[in-house]
């Protein structure tokens, strides 16, 4: 339950006691990659579990639309403006972020970017969608569900599929900024 100013409480049905959480509790109930620009929080392990990225508190960008928020790779790197539905490539090399930015400066749409650990490296695509959402990432062969030209809401019906290394050319590449750089 939310008061006014935001914080999260439970209210024992019993004593009718508040408590104050330290944090949002995680949604109790099956969820598939569709619903994952809409998570609130986020946390996922790098598959040989050298690395955690994590999105903590994701708010809606506007009502009922999904969430954004400010992503953390543990020790590394912090990226703001990022959706909840990342994804690790199977070899923990790559970490696909959809990340959103401002389109003729008033419209919120997504560019793909992937941090490349082994080069390290920020890749950001040169294409914008609605909405991306990462579905697969295995053996260099990433498949995302795109959202059509018509809105957020629709989806495409075939996948956008990147190979990489091969497609990196479609990004712009930057360095990783050491945690704690401005």
């Amino acid at each position: 339950m939310r008061f006014g100013n935001g914080k999260l409480f439970r209210r024992d049905p019993v004593t009718a006691n508040v408590t104050r959480l330290k944090s949002p509790e995680p949604i109790a109930r099956p969820s598939s990659h569709r619903d994952a620009p809409w998570r609130s929080t986020y946390i996922a392990k790098s598959p040989d579990g050298s690395l955690t990225a994590e999105i903590e508190h994701a708010r809606e960008h506007s009502m009922g639309n999904p969430t954004i928020g400010t992503l953390q790779v543990h020790g590394v790197c912090e990226i703001p403006r990022c959706s909840p539905a990342f994804m690790w490539s199977q070899d923990s090399r790559y970490l696909v972020i959809p990340k959103w930015h401002r389109k003729f400066g008033l419209l919120l749409s997504q560019r793909i970017v992937i941090l490349d650990f082994a080069s390290n490296e920020i890749l950001t695509s040169k294409f914008t969608r609605w909405l991306f959402i990462p579905k697969m990432f295995q053996h260099g062969r990433l498949e995302l569900t795109v959202s059509s030209s018509a809105g957020i809401t629709w989806m495409s019906k075939s996948p956008l599929v990147l190979r990489l290394p091969d497609d990196l050319r479609l990004f712009r590449s930057s360095p990783v900024p050491v945690q704690g750089d401005g």
